[in-house]
Parts: C-alpha cells; sequence; structure tokens
C-alpha cells in the first residue's frame, strides 16, 4: 500500500534566492551556462492546481527528524509533507521552497507534468556563461553584442533567446560579472541583427 501511495508523490522544487548566496546557486547547477526562471508565486500557485508551497526548513543532522511512512491515507500526506520539508544546513544558501503533489498517475509518465502559463514568468535571467563563444562585438559600443547563432552545433539556447526576443513582456536579465569578479544581475534588452543573429544590449552596465 505504500509503493501505491509513493507512487502518486510528485515534487516541485524551487528556490526563493537570497542575494547573498547568488553566486553559489548558479555554480551549484549550471556552471553559469543555464538560466533561471523568476515567477509570480501567486499565479503559478494558481496554475499549480492552487497547491501552496512548503518551506523546506534546514537543521542539524542531529535535529533530522525520522518518519515512519503508514498506509493510512489520511495520516500519509501529513508525513510525507513533513519528511520531504527538511534539508540538511549545510543546504541553508538554497532557501527551498517545494510543491507537493499527490495525484500522480504512475502508469502515464506525462501525468508527472505540471503546467503553467506565462503570465506566471516575472522575468528570465541567463547566466554569466550562457552566450558562450558566440558573442561577437559592435563597433564603437560597449554596452552591446552580438549573439552569432551559426557558431553553435546545439541551437537549445538559440532557441531560448528567439522566444525571449519575441516575447517583449518577458524582462530578461544576465548575470554580468564585473572588474570585483562579483556576480550582479543586469537588465538586457533584445532585438534581430539579421535573421538570426541577436543583439544583446546591456541597459545598465557596470561601471
Amino acid at each position: 500500500m505504500i509503493e501505491v501511495l509513493l507512487s502518486k508523490l510528485g515534487i516541485i522544487c524551487l528556490n526563493n534566492n537570497e542575494k547573498e548566496f547568488e553566486d553559489i546557486i548558479w555554480g551549484y547547477y549550471s556552471n553559469h551556462s543555464g538560466f533561471s526562471i523568476s515567477f509570480n508565486l501567486e499565479i503559478l500557485s494558481k496554475d499549480l492546481n492552487r497547491t501552496t508551497p512548503e518551506k523546506v526548513n534546514y537543521k542539524r543532522v542531529d535535529e533530522l527528524e525520522r518518519f515512519g511512512l503508514s498506509d493510512n491515507t489520511d495520516e500519509f500526506p501529513w508525513t510525507v509533507r513533513s519528511w520531504v520539508s527538511q534539508k540538511k544546513l549545510i543546504w541553508k544558501p538554497e532557501n527551498e521552497w517545494r510543491y507537493i503533489f499527490f495525484d500522480i498517475d504512475y502508469e502515464n509518465s506525462s501525468s508527472r507534468k505540471k503546467y503553467y502559463k506565462q503570465e506566471s514568468i516575472n522575468k528570465v535571467t541567463l547566466g554569466l556563461n550562457f552566450f558562450g563563444k558566440n558573442r561577437e562585438p559592435i563597433k564603437g559600443t560597449t554596452q552591446a553584442f552580438i549573439y552569432n547563432p551559426t557558431k553553435e552545433l546545439d541551437l537549445f539556447n538559440y532557441r531560448i533567446l528567439k522566444h525571449l526576443t519575441d516575447n517583449t513582456k518577458f524582462e530578461v536579465w544576465w548575470m554580468f560579472q564585473g572588474e570585483d569578479m562579483k556576480l550582479e544581475p543586469i537588465p538586457i534588452k533584445l532585438s534581430y541583427w539579421d535573421p538570426y543573429g541577436i543583439i544583446i544590449k546591456i541597459e545598465n552596465p557596470q561601471k
């Protein structure tokens, strides 16, 4: 019975990052080459079946609670929520929140997918190394450059940039590294250079 109940369990992990740990989180998960999405919590929760996220509690190893899972269908959700909302203290910089679902159909893998509307997105932030080696300078300015996808073997990043360029309602930021070597998110503006190239204009360049 417990195996059946666990097969219906699904978790989405997000974080409410604190600025002082921003460099660490980017390094953990993407080597500074991925991207992050900032959501409007109220809209996102409505999209996810009005589910409220659980805040993860960070504890020393000797403080972590041990739980025995019960096959009582009334007790099971409470026990699981308590179990998955605790984590070792070393992970505290993540400031993680978790959406927990008990409606997964283990025989239908597509039921593990959860969808949200574009309106729930506040902004998209691109990692420091997102553009890779495909940045080309624009003569006469240091506040803009061209992203040239013809140098890419995998066009995944280009498809993301194209989507963001076509959907101007999204705020787009870039994790910029200044002379002090600290990463700082700055707003950027995307536009087309030609049918393929994309201009990345820095709206608030670091001094």
